[in-house]
Order: structure tokens, then C-alpha cells, then sequence
């Protein structure tokens, strides 16, 4: 399409549909009438202008992304979650659903892309890849190509919240938020017809959430599944409690020592690293090997519709700041970038070469939407939408490439955006520390079933001072994570159902550039991080990111 070459190959999950002008993938409704495959790119064909481009994908509901040909534009564009990614090179004109086509130089890599995954250990900033050439369509955006390679992006929808819908009590919330759910449940259980639904159950709300709500409304089809490093923990206590409560079939992987040694074994797990490997965020590894602990067993799906509980929490207040703050702030866009750095970006101070560019990006992100930040409100939804954009869509749902390479589909009723509005227009003050959230799940759905086992979490209130991202507790759980991972004696176990603090000292001792890792400054996901860069980039060109960052950049 005027002459840039279309490389959509990924079909795992979904489909991709073509023709002269349009190339679609996924699924969604639109006044009401679900629409995927055909009827999908039959809806898109139909749009002749970018007006009703934008229009369309503000309106329309579900999960997707695809490029369709208006007026020898092109225009390329992804869902409000960023479901499905989206890369292009505007200098070789080519665009592409993974990034199998990139060769990383030293020369094309993106140093403030790989810092910002360093120092956030999970992804980069807004539209940035490893390759300085590659970009990526960011999740509520719209990017226009025309021939002579001019670029443009439109911004078509936003996560804001409006706390508009203020009622005297949580009582009087309860019908609402009952009638939305079997909505939104009622028509992603119709979008998956007979289809077994996979549900991954852990020991809180968000997924139990959603097999309490899947036999409400009687589905039968439906097995749960959990993995840790015991199965005598809390967590998967609850899980199989609440599914044979629940009575759903229930199945377990147990994450053993000998499961992470295998991940640099593996040849599945190998080719999953490759898969998933999208130049801008880390991979699930826990996900990939419990996939493939649960799939050795017959009696496990080896086909179905897997439904994820991600970040429900997040309507209820769990990132929500408190209503009452520690002191009186001028609100502004600059003190949100601060604290949206220390509080996501803080990991490793021991290079500080690209904190200066990692805030402009920041900064750049709420410029762009055109943020209002004048007050505490306007300061807290402005921050919900930066996460929900980069934490959440850069990281936590690539979890879904997952899913798809073992063949499985997946839905989200929890980012459905009837489900996600409503929340929005939740005053601040019935979301802190999850009240209202919990209350409702509690006083609907858990009760009823006898599964309110309450989870336990510490309560805390955030506030907007400055603060470093927690990495550690003390400077004395350093020194004791140090000696694990020089000689693997643990004198302290923290809470780790996963064993992940064994599958950093494999990375740890696997990785070059360990100098780059102080006791005084050790966060778990740091080793898997840097492990991880250096299996994709080189141990060289991780190093000389961390020491000499670019030329003439300032060093706080």
C-alpha cells in the first residue's frame, strides 16, 4: 500500500483479514452487533475518511489492530489497550505486527529505550522500540503514512476519569455494578460460543472475579489453573478452594527449581523468548513455563479462550493517590513527571546518564494528550492514564503473546470499555484502598458462594512527594541477597510463591555485566532484566549503555 511493505505473519490468537484496503485483526462490537473476521473487515472498509476513522475507533468496543487506505494515506492503529501490537519503519517502509525484521547495531539501538527498561525493568517510554528507526503504534493512537514518509499520529481516545458518578453510600452502587458486569460477561461469553474458557486463578479478587461471575451466569465449560513454587501456599490454597467451591476443574503447575534450570534448556522456552521479543518490554517468563509445566498433563485444554484477571484492581483504587495528601502542592505537569519517575523509573541509580531524557518522555506523553493538571483530581487521572498506557499495555498484556503461542485465545472483560467508563466516573474518595471495589465484590459475588476469603495486603496511601520505587526493604536484606547470589545461602526468605529469587541468581550468574549490580541497590527483577538485554542486544552494548550513555547527555 503506496509502497510500504505490509508484513502482518502473527496469527496465533486471531486472524488477519485483507483486502485492497484494509488488513484487520481481532474482535469487537459496535452498537451492539459483535463483529470479527469477515464482518470485521467489512465495518472498516466501509470508513472513507479519517473523521470517521477516529470516530469509529473511539466508539468502537474491543480488541484489535490493523492499517486500512483512505485517500493514499495509510493509517495504522491499535485498541485503547494495546492488545495486539503494531511496529513500522518509516525509513525502509515497512510495517509489521512483530519485530523479526530489525537488525540492532550499535549505531541503530535506541539507548534511552534500553535505559528505560533497565531502570523501570519492564518497559520503554511511548512509541520508542530498541531501534532508533522502529516505532511502535501506542495503545488509543492512530498513525498516519503518506507517500512522500511524512508521519502524523492522532490520539483518539483517552483514559480519563471524571468522577462523575458520586452516590451518598456503597449500597447504592451495588445494582450498577452488578447489571454492567453480567453485560459485559453475557457478551464475551457469546463471542466465545462453545469454547472451553481457561481461567489463570490465583488467591485474589480480580480473578476469582471473574469465575464467580462465569457461574452466575452458569457456564460450565470453564477449568481454572495456578502455579507457584508450593502447593501449600496461601495462594494456591484460595485458587483451589474457591474452584472446587465453585466446581470448576482445577489444575496446578508446581515452578520447582528445576522448571527455571530449564528455561535455558528448553527449546520451546527458547523459541517463546525470540516469539515474544517485541523490542520494547520484558517477556512473561513466569507465564511460559507454567504453560508448559500444565500442558504435559492429557487432562489440561490444549485449546480454548483464556480470560486473565489483569489490573481490575486499578478501577478500584489500587494506584489511586490519597484524597487527603501530606501537604498543599502546586499541581503541574513537571511534578507529575517527577513522580511518575520515582515512583515507575527508580530501579538502579547507579547510572543516572538518561534520568533527564526518561523525563522528557514522560513529560512529553501528558503535552501530547493535552493533560489538564491543575489539581489533585486532574494530577491523579492523568497518572491512571500513563500507567494504563505504559505499565499496563507495553507490559503486563503481553502476557497475551503468551497465550497465543501455544495457540489459545484470549479475552479481557475487565478492559471491555463499558466496563472500564464506568469505573472511571468513580469519585477518588470511594476508590482508596480499594474500598469500593471490594466491597462489591464481597457483598455480590463472594458471599454468595462462600469464598470471601479476604486476601491480605498492607493499606497504603500514596502520596505525591517524592519518593524512590521500593527495590528493597533494608540496607540488611541487600547484604542477605547479596550472599545469595554470590553463593546461593538464603538466610531470609521473603514471600516468593514463584521462586523467582532463584531464577535471578541463574540470570545473575549467567549475565556479564554483574558489576552493574550493587548490594545496596538490589531489586529481584533487576538480574532478570539485564539477563534478558543481554540475550537479545550483547553483553557489550548493555555495558556501554550503562556506563557511557549517549554523548552530551546531561548527568544529574
Amino acid at each position: 500500500m503506496i509502497g510500504y511493505k505490509i508484513c502482518f505473519e502473527d496469527e496465533r490468537g486471531f486472524q488477519w483479514y485483507h483486502n485492497e484496503t484494509v488488513c484487520i485483526k481481532g474482535y469487537g462490537w459496535h452498537n451492539g452487533e459483535y463483529l470479527d473476521g469477515e464482518n470485521l473487515l467489512s465495518f472498516f472498509s466501509d470508513i472513507k475518511s479519517e473523521e470517521l476513522l477516529e470516530h469509529s475507533l473511539n466508539r468502537f468496543n474491543g480488541c484489535f489492530a490493523g492499517c486500512v487506505l483512505i485517500n493514499e494515506i495509510l493509517y495504522l492503529f491499535t485498541d485503547h489497550i494495546r492488545s495486539i501490537p503494531l511496529f513500522y519503519d518509516n525509513r525502509r517502509r515497512i510495517i509489521s505486527d512483530n519485530t523479526g525484521f530489525v537488525e540492532l547495531t550499535s549505531k541503530e539501538v535506541d539507548k534511552v529505550a534500553v535505559a528505560e527498561v533497565i531502570k523501570s525493568t519492564m518497559h520503554v517510554s511511548n512509541d520508542r522500540t530498541f531501534s532508533e528507526q522502529v516505532k511502535q503504534v501506542m495503545a488509543c493512537n492512530i498513525v498516519a503514512l503518506d507517500r512522500s514518509g511524512n508521519c502524523r499520529k492522532i490520539i483518539y481516545y483517552q483514559h480519563i476519569h471524571s468522577d462523575s458518578n458520586f452516590k451518598s453510600s456503597y449500597d447504592q452502587y451495588l445494582s450498577e455494578i452488578s447489571v454492567l458486569t453480567h453485560n459485559v460477561f453475557k457478551r464475551m461469553i457469546d463471542s466465545v460460543g462453545d469454547q472451553t474458557m481457561i481461567v489463570p486463578l490465583s488467591g485474589g479478587y480480580d480473578s476469582r472475579f471473574i469465575v464467580t461471575e462465569l457461574k452466575e451466569l452458569g457456564c460450565k465449560n470453564v477449568v481454572c489453573y495456578t502455579y507457584g513454587f508450593s502447593d501449600d501456599t496461601e495462594e494456591t490454597g484460595i485458587s483451589k478452594k474457591v474452584a472446587e467451591k465453585l466446581g470448576y476443574q482445577h489444575f496446578y503447575a508446581k515452578i520447582e527449581e528445576t522448571v527455571w534450570e530449564d528455561l535455558f534448556e528448553n527449546e520451546t522456552a527458547g523459541y517463546f523468548l525470540e516469539y515474544d521479543y517485541f523490542c520494547c518490554n520484558l517477556p512473561h517468563i513466569q507465564e511460559i513455563m507454567a504453560l508448559i509445566e500444565l500442558r504435559k498433563n492429557p487432562l489440561f485444554p490444549q485449546k480454548g479462550v483464556i480470560i486473565p484477571g489483569f489490573c481490575a484492581d486499578i478501577f478500584g483504587g489500587s494506584y489511586t493517590l490519597a484524597v487527603e495528601q501530606d501537604q498543599e502542592y502546586e499541581y503541574s505537569i513537571d511534578l507529575l513527571t517527577e513522580f511518575i519517575f520515582h515512583r515507575f523509573f527508580s530501579v538502579n541509580e547507579k547510572f543516572k546518564h538518561y534520568n533527564l531524557k526518561i523525563k522528557e518522555d514522560i513529560k512529553a506523553f501528558f503535552q501530547e494528550g493535552k493533560y489538564s493538571v491543575t489539581n489533585l483530581r486532574e494530577f491523579d487521572a492523568a497518572a491512571e492514564s500513563w500507567f494504563a498506557v505504559h505499565k499496563i499495555a507495553q507490559f503486563i498484556l503481553i502476557c497475551l503473546k503468551t497465550y497465543e503461542f501455544f495457540g489459545y485465545s484470549w479475552r479481557m472483560p475487565f478492559w471491555d470499555k463499558e466496563m472500564i467508563e464506568y469505573w472511571y466516573q468513580i469519585p477518588m474518595y470511594y476508590k482508596q484502598e480499594q474500598s469500593l471495589y471490594d466491597y462489591s465484590l464481597m457483598e455480590s459475588w463472594f458471599k454468595k458462594y462462600g469464598i470471601e476469603y479476604a486476601k491480605a495486603k498492607k493499606k497504603q496511601k500514596i502520596y505525591v512527594k517524592k519518593y524512590k520505587r521500593k527495590t528493597y526493604v533494608t540496607f540488611l536484606y541487600g547484604i542477605i541477597m547479596w550472599i545469595y547470589y554470590k553463593c546461593g545461602i538464603m538466610l531470609y526468605f521473603n514471600k516468593d510463591s514463584n521462586n523467582f529469587y532463584y531464577l535471578c541468581r541463574l540470570c545473575y550468574k549467567k549475565m556479564q555485566n554483574r558489576n552493574q549490580i550493587h548490594f545496596s541497590n538490589i531489586a529481584m527483577f533487576e538480574t532478570l532484566t539485564l539477563w534478558w538485554l543481554e540475550k537479545q542486544l550483547s553483553a557489550g552494548m548493555v555495558h556501554d549503555i550503562m556506563i557511557k550513555g549517549n554523548e552530551g547527555d546531561e548527568i544529574e
